[in-house]
Formats: structure tokens, sequence, C-alpha cells
């Protein structure tokens, strides 16, 4: 049991780090010569990239941060299953997760101010259950639609998947804990958004409008 905490130490505190290499960071400091925070709504993340530097920007942004989640799940998981359990390889892709988002949203090499994690998870749980992330995602799109905003997008895939794991899942209850942190760290991430959305000044995508107003024409153009 020692040895086994040990391991998971060791890719608890190798994740976190993995976890540091926030893309939009990385990406506006080396290619961009900026410093992304120093921007917009100073988040280390893909909204914030695209609205700041262009869609290119935030969907490579999005990737490296999808991806380190994903592959920190996958490699620890692999790992632990294949010299313990199934149960540890399982869990150990839980509590990586954890790291994974501390590492994204504090960054112990850019002075603690990272993204809200959002991303990050996406990746996490594509590792751990690729099917209900993916119908989760389609899910909330229609709160997407209805806010325009995508902080109420990402609350909610935080909160849908939380609930997914606690009330249907039959995961040992040890990584239903894990997923609570998940929601847990999201909320505390998104805090300034839910505090603007609730005062009404949340800004919004502009999807919404532009759907609407791609239907109407195409309306005018049928009658």
């Amino acid at each position: 049991m020692i040895r086994i905490f040990i391991f998971l130490s060791i890719a608890f505190i190798i994740s976190y780090f993995v976890g540091n290499f926030c893309g939009a960071i990385i990406i506006s400091k080396i290619f961009i010569k900026k410093d992304i925070r120093n921007f917009g709504s100073s988040n280390a993340g893909t909204t914030n990239m695209s609205r700041t530097f262009g869609i290119k920007f935030g969907i490579i942004t999005f990737i490296i941060d999808c991806f380190k989640g994903f592959l920190s799940v996958k490699v620890f998981s692999w790992f632990f299953a294949s010299y313990f359990s199934y149960f540890w390889g399982e869990f150990a892709g839980y509590l990586v997760g954890i790291a994974i988002i501390l590492g994204h949203n504090y960054p112990l090499i850019f002075k603690f101010k990272g993204g809200k994690g959002f991303a990050s998870v996406i990746g996490i749980f594509l590792a751990i259950n690729p099917l209900m992330t993916v119908i989760t995602l389609t899910g909330c799109l229609i709160v997407l639609f209805i806010t325009d905003i995508m902080s109420t997008y990402a609350i909610s895939f935080f909160t849908a998947t939380m609930m997914y794991t606690c009330f249907i899942s039959d995961i040992n209850w040890s990584m239903k804990i894990c997923t609570i942190v998940y929601f847990v760290l999201g909320v505390v991430a998104h805090r300034s958004n839910i505090n603007n959305f609730l005062k009404g000044k949340e800004r919004k995508l502009g999807i919404k409008s532009k759907i609407l107003k791609k239907l109407n024409k195409l309306k005018e153009e049928h009658i």
C-alpha cells in the first residue's frame, strides 16, 4: 500500500507540472511575443485567445490544453493498471485529473495565474469516458445556445459530468469524490463569470445572433 501511495504521489506531482504548460500562455509568449494574461479577460484560455489573437490560436490553445489532460490520464491509468490492478489504474486516472486542473489553473511556473480548466477537463473525461463526454458536450450546447455565453457552457459541463458520475455511474466512491473536486475547481475558476452573469454583465459570444440572422436570411430567400 505504501508503494502505491508513493507512486500515486509521484504521478500527481508530474501531472501537476504537465498542467503548468498552459497553451494560451506558451503560444502568446513564444509566437505572438505577448502575454495573453495582459489582454481581454486576462484569462489564459481558449475563449480569450480566440477573441484577442484569432480563432486559429484559440483552436491551438484548446488542442494543447485538452491533449495534456487526455495524455496524462491515459498514461498513468495504463501504468497503474499494468503494475498494480484495474482499480488503481482507474483511480489514478481520476486522481491525476485533479493535478492537471490544479496545474493549469494555478501554474507554479507562471506565478499561479493560469486558465480555468475547461479544455483540460474535456481531455480528462475523453480519456476516462469518451462516449459520456461527447454526449454531455453535445447536450450542453443547448445551454450555450440559450445563453450565448461560453462560461455557462463550461459550468454546465462540469455540473453534468459530476451528476453523471455521482448518481448514474457505478464507479467507486473515491472516484466520485474526484469528480466533485473537478466541479468545485471549475466553479471556483469561473466565480467572476458567475458573478458577471448574475449582474447581466457577462460577455456574449454572438453565436446566437449570427445563427438567427442566417436563419432569417434563408427564410427570406425562400419566401
